[in-house]
């Protein structure tokens, strides 16, 4: 199984391309062929946008020592102009 497949925002986002799949089929010819289009890129844009999203973590030897300086920053501190 990929790594993405768990994820519930990858569930829902295939959920919604299934449900709009089928509901563009029922759209009229004009419709179909524009915003059902539309629709359809949209939604497997998402999906696909989901998965580079969670391909993109990190995987290296800096990866602890980014994990450890993420903890020591708190909500409140600003950040730098």
């Amino acid at each position: 199984m990929a790594r993405y497949e768990h994820l519930l925002i990858y569930k829902t986002a295939m959920d919604l391309a299934v449900y709009l799949e089928q509901v563009v089929r029922t759209f009229s010819r004009y419709h179909k062929y524009t915003l059902g289009s539309e629709l359809r890129q949209q939604s497997h844009e998402l999906v696909t946008l989901i998965i580079r999203a969670n391909s993109r973590q990190i995987y290296s030897a800096e990866a602890p020592a980014l994990a450890l300086a993420w903890r020591t920053v708190t909500p409140t501190s600003s950040l730098p102009s």
